[in-house]
């Protein structure tokens, strides 16, 4: 199967084996006259002024046909397709000196096969893949020099597989794993500079194990390491990279946190409840 978006002689034709779509049927919508001229159920909306904004057709108060809206000028500025209420075949917008913006393919009123975006320059912007109706498949995102912005995959709506998103310069912004739409693996962001930022492993969707937060010149800014997604040691450190904020739990759920502020040391004691930490006491060394 060649991949074929198409829409002329009568028929609406999707085709794209990437995504297993095999779209072929008739489709001879009505279509708005250059003219305006009269036509059974066309409709034609206009300003104060007379100049046209919209021209569509409607039976039965459903749209029907070709449905077209209007810049001022007289130039196109959108374009759609309708069958019995539904959207149904390429929808495109246009920016007023006729270049396109986006185009979206539709099947009985939901998304199917690629979608793209523009920038104004006519640089692509999104390349989108739908199935059904919903995200399928690898979804693409671009700065307007060319460079990739982000990449993401979906399997029926839902994320799946890696996520990878760029800086501008073309550095990894951050990357990390999905399974049926939950976080699985390591979740790692960096700097533009290409410094490592943020680290931590997930699984089903929680957070496990040590998690690291880091300044931009690398050093260490917090340390969180969890015994469930709720429940957490941690540690924080300053600019200067001294320690400022202590906490750990002991086997009894009994919790001591330290903190260091101006030469003082303030410690706090609480327990754990099942859910959140109830605190029991204030005091300062």
């Amino acid at each position: 199967m060649q991949e074929t978006y198409q829409f002329k002689e009568g028929r609406l034709v999707i085709q794209d084996p990437y995504l297993d779509i095999q779209i072929d049927t008739p489709f001879t919508p009505l279509t708005v006259p250059k003219d305006f001229s009269d036509k059974p159920h066309l409709i034609v909306k206009r300003d104060q002024g007379g100049t046209i904004l919209r021209a569509y057709f409607e039976i039965e108060g459903r749209f029907e046909g070709e449905y077209v809206i209007y810049y001022p000028s007289g130039e196109v500025e959108s374009e759609c397709y309708y069958e019995k209420g539904l959207l149904h075949g390429p929808s495109r917008f246009y920016c007023e000196n006729g270049t396109c913006l986006s185009e979206t393919w539709f099947y009985q009123n939901k998304k199917e096969g690629k979608s793209t975006r523009y920038y104004l320059s006519g640089k692509l912007c999104a390349l989108e893949r739908h199935k059904g109706g919903v995200f399928h498949g690898k979804q693409e995102y671009y700065y307007e020099n060319g460079t990739v912005k982000s990449l993401m995959h979906y399997k029926n709506g839902v994320l799946e597989g890696p996520v990878q998103l760029f800086w501008p310069n073309g550095q990894k912004k951050r990357e990390v794993a999905f399974q049926t739409g939950l976080r699985e693996g390591f979740d790692r962001m960096w700097s533009q500079e290409g410094i490592l930022i943020d680290e931590g492993k997930y699984q089903k969707g929680d957070p496990v194990g040590l998690h690291r937060r880091f300044y931009e010149n690398g050093a260490p800014q917090e340390e969180r390491h969890y015994h469930s997604p709720k429940r957490f040691d941690k540690k924080e450190w300053d600019h200067s990279g001294t320690l400022c904020l202590e906490g750990r739990y002991d086997p009894s759920m009994q919790y001591v946190e330290r903190s260091w502020k101006e030469g003082k040391e303030v410690t706090k004691m609480g327990e754990w409840d099942g859910s959140r930490i109830q605190w029991k006491s204030n005091g300062t060394n």
